[in-house]
């Protein structure tokens, strides 16, 4: 009986973290279509969904890597 409640709790922390990633890529989708520069380390390309796709790698002055969106 144990096995089914640790399947279950399992089960439950999956779906919770698969939610709350695509909170954070609805966020960085919103925050790139008002034309914010986002972090590349804290990006991930599959999880961002914006309008024809379109986000561009830039490097600034700063040595960092960013994503933007273009047009």
């Amino acid at each position: 009986m144990g096995t089914r409640t640790e399947s279950a709790a399992a089960t439950h922390e999956t779906k919770e973290l698969n939610a709350t990633k695509d909170r954070v890529g609805e966020l960085q989708a919103r925050e790139l279509e008002k034309g914010a520069h986002l972090l590349e380390e804290h990006i991930d390309e599959s999880e961002i969904d914006v309008v024809d796709g379109r986000l561009e790698r830039i490097r600034k002055d700063d040595g960092e890597r960013y994503f933007r969106l273009l047009g």
